[in-house]
């Protein structure tokens, strides 16, 4: 049987879930409500037990009608085949008497499909859940074509995951790629600082995705979507800044030119210390005119994280071209990791890449960003549909083709 269960109830079940992120939080589903959906805590019940739990919301479809979505998925043992298939029978009559405008409803459950290493291949004889596919095709549902790439419309369904148990700092340092700990050094070399923004200072977050959306042709979020989800999520959430103070920046430039320029004055030099030397002194002539135009810092990058139980996502991220080399992505992720350790985090989710893994393909770069901090790659098993209204959902299905 399904009931309606209250916050506290859901949350009680959840805590038992050890892989639970935050998308199955209460707060997730306030954002929900907040955003113009409608909500409900079900619980499902054998023999006045709680077996299983979902936050399942609704919203408009065709105008009249609407679709439902229990986003990442229920709070189900999903080995277990008969509770699937009882769970979704009983889900499916009780949206039938309860939320008749519903035609279907979707879910993307957070397992994974097959076990991935960190450059993307599938390991032999590792994890695969085929099985849970098939139980979710017998319990009803219809399974979404699996596809590589970015999907704006729905949760990633290809991550990258940096897994923390047990490491030391020093251990996950070890581990980077060559490439990202020289970054990491580079970043702390030119004198890189990293700090939380506070609510009122957003807007150097978005200043910073504005310049990024425009580089790379996208539309930015407006500062008062930042400002919402920073509220939702507000004793979760971290905005982190990277920047160097001018006078640091100016500082260092000084004592690396000190440094240069007795090498540069010998009669036998590296063409290498002479083109350095050379770039010290434009950088030192940028720092002269910034601070002759009042300028405080170099903001180099912003990223938006999310604490929750023991898991660091990463969930939005900006930096600043123009200071590309001085490394502040870098410094940021260091930084995250860094907190995360110190919060005994076992995961930190770098989240989305686009499932290709081969250079040259779309979205190579972010991953293999991601995977230079030592990130494996996580398949999950992808978005299923479940029709409630059989001729209506056939109709729709043909009309957006939902299940391409």
């Amino acid at each position: 049987m399904i009931k309606r269960i209250d916050e506290s109830t859901y949350q009680s079940f959840q805590s038992t879930y050890h892989d639970s992120d935050f998308f199955l939080s209460v707060e997730y589903g306030r954002r929900l409500v907040s955003n113009g959906y409608q909500v409900d805590y079900l619980g499902y019940y054998q023999d006045e037990q709680l077996k299983a739990c979902c936050i399942f919301s609704r919203q408009t479809l065709m105008r009249v009608f609407e679709k439902g979505n229990i986003t990442s998925g229920m709070l189900i043992d999903y080995n277990d085949r008969q509770l699937v298939i009882d769970f979704s029978n009983a889900l499916n009559k009780f949206i039938k008497k309860n939320f008749k405008k519903v035609v279907y409803y979707e879910i993307d459950p957070k397992i994974d499909l097959y076990q991935h290493d960190k450059d993307g291949n599938v390991v032999e004889n590792g994890v695969n859940n085929e099985e849970i596919v098939e139980t979710l095709k017998q319990a009803g549902y219809h399974q979404v074509s699996l596809k590589n790439g970015y999907d704006l419309t729905r949760q990633s369904r290809w991550i990258s995951v940096l897994y923390l148990d047990g490491k030391t700092e020093q251990q996950v340092y070890d581990e980077f790629s060559p490439k990202a700990r020289q970054s990491v050094n580079t970043a702390l070399k030119w004198g890189t600082q990293v700090r939380e923004l506070s609510y009122e200072e957003l807007h150097i977050f978005t200043d910073m995705e504005k310049l990024s959306s425009e580089r790379q042709n996208y539309s930015p979020y407006p500062l008062e979507y930042y400002q919402k989800y920073y509220k939702d999520f507000e004793d979760y959430i971290k905005v982190m800044y990277a920047y160097i103070p001018v006078e640091v920046f100016k500082d260092v430039i000084e004592k690396e030119i000190e440094k240069t320029q007795p090498k540069v004055e010998k009669r036998r030099h590296s063409i290498e210390d002479e083109t350095y030397l050379g770039l010290l002194k434009e950088k030192m002539d940028m720092i002269n005119q910034m601070i002759a135009d009042g300028e405080k810092e170099l903001p180099l990058a912003a990223g938006v994280f999310i604490l929750y139980r023991d898991k660091m996502n990463y969930v939005f991220g900006a930096s600043n071209y123009q200071y590309r080399t001085l490394q502040g992505p870098y410094a940021i992720q260091w930084e995250m990791i860094k907190m995360a350790i110190e919060n005994n985090c076992s995961i930190y989710d770098f989240y989305g890449i686009s499932g290709y893994f081969k250079k040259g393909e779309q979205g190579y770069g972010v991953f293999d960003y991601k995977r230079g901090f030592g990130a494996i790659v996580r398949e999950y098993i992808g978005f299923y549909l479940m029709p409630v209204k059989p001729l209506l959902y056939k109709f729709y299905n043909k009309l957006k083709k939902i299940e391409e």
